[in-house]
């Protein structure tokens, strides 16, 4: 299992974490943990994991997100992934982790973005969605 951040976003990463309880690093094994049980290795904060269907270019890239819970909010052990999702109702909560899996490589991934608060309302920016499309084909190309 490999995970990267992508070395061009890092920052851009980092600084949309700053106001939050979460390390990169922390994201990072999390995440890893995540995807090498097949969603069945949760931390309380990771939820539903689905593709972005708009832009044409997140599409393509096959550009995907885990919802994120912030604190104070977390999501029930109980639940399973695909019913942890953030509450539309309270988008200052709504947190997303913005990712692509490799093609020929599936346990290769890139983590592209953070988006929080908010998420739903950034993932709606195609000029954002398509630039993390175009970096996940590029990667899926290569992966």
């Amino acid at each position: 299992m490999q995970v990267e951040v992508h070395p061009e976003l890092r920052a851009d990463i980092e600084s949309a974490l700053a106001g939050h309880p979460f390390l990169l690093d922390q994201i990072v094994r999390d995440f890893t943990a995540c995807m090498a049980s097949k969603g069945q290795t949760l931390p309380s904060y990771m939820g539903c994991d689905q593709p972005y269907h708009e832009p044409a270019a997140a599409r393509s890239g096959q550009l995907r997100h885990i919802h994120i819970a912030l604190p104070p909010q977390t999501f029930r052990a109980t639940d399973r992934q695909a019913y942890r999702k953030c509450d539309i109702k309270r988008p200052q909560l709504d947190a997303a982790l913005v990712y692509v899996q490799g093609e020929l490589y599936e346990d290769r991934y890139m983590i592209l973005a953070f988006f929080a608060p908010y998420a739903h309302d950034k993932a709606k920016v195609d000029a954002v969605m398509t630039r993390l499309g175009i970096l996940a084909k590029k990667f899926r190309d290569e992966n």
